[in-house]
């Protein structure tokens, strides 16, 4: 079966608890001759002002950020990353934008596929209960009102067993589940959904819902067809996120007020 999130039209939201997107290519690791050739000199000069490379820099990653510290470029031996935070990141557009930089640092390699793609998008809404609530009120309640019925049903299998993994909540700091959701029609691509709670340590009820979403094409992909590929999974991964959310909550972010 194909991936259980229904189809949504794309959507600019007014507001939005997206916090950075994540935008990575693997692919087989080059060798140091390659690293230390005329076109990586050229490609980091040209395009990053940047000279006098040395191959040892690129073992954990060669880090180029903006001045503003919304976009990040981490270019290694073997993959090649872009991170960009809220608000530089409004839409997809922006991600496509700074493709071709990935692009001509594969070229300048040599390297002509991939072998995966991952997009991954991280949200991060403030909650607050207060001081003295109710005793129907706590973390699980908070939850139940942002993530869908949808999510918490796929992973618990019953709201009666979330109720009682959620009483556990309020001893707890912290909280995080980890979901895969595998595509049969598709067995290349993974969703991997990571979504909890953390609380902040100036007082108790006060603290940050968190919602990943991410999406990995483990699969060989010609660089001709990376942007292609990109639009497809960016689909899946907004799709995926509408499905994990609750519909008031998508209300709220379209409200421009």
């Amino acid at each position: 079966m194909a991936f259980i999130f229904p189809k949504n039209d794309r959507e600019i939201f007014p507001k939005t608890f997206l916090k950075d997107i994540s935008v990575s290519f693997d692919f087989n690791k080059v060798s140091e001759e390659r690293i230390r050739n005329n076109s990586l000199t050229t490609f980091f000069s040209s395009k990053f002002e940047i000279t006098g490379l040395d191959s040892e820099q690129f073992a954990s990653g060669l880090e180029v950020q903006s001045q503003d510290e919304q976009v990040k470029f981490i270019f290694a031996s073997d993959h090649v990353c872009l991170k960009m935070k809220f608000p530089a990141y409004r839409s997809f557009d922006f991600a496509l934008q700074w493709l071709e930089y990935m692009l001509d640092y594969l070229r300048s390699l040599e390297v002509y596929e991939i072998t995966s793609l991952i997009i991954g998008k991280y949200n991060q809404l403030q909650y607050e209960i207060p001081q003295n609530p109710p005793k129907d009120i706590s973390v699980g309640t908070v939850m139940k009102e942002i993530f869908s019925s949808a999510l918490l049903k796929y992973d618990f299998g019953d709201e009666t067993s979330f109720e009682k993994e959620s009483e556990k909540f309020n001893s707890l700091a912290r909280w995080e589940k980890r979901i895969i959701i595998n595509d049969e029609e598709f067995p290349n691509l993974r969703f991997i959904i990571e979504y909890g709670f953390r609380e902040s340590d100036d007082r108790r009820g006060k603290g940050e819902l968190t919602l990943k979403t991410l999406i990995n094409n483990e699969s060989n992909i010609s660089i001709s067809e990376i942007k292609s590929t990109m639009n497809k999974l960016n689909e899946i991964i907004d799709d995926g996120f509408r499905w994990c959310v609750g519909d008031n909550i998508i209300e709220q972010m379209r409200n421009k007020e």
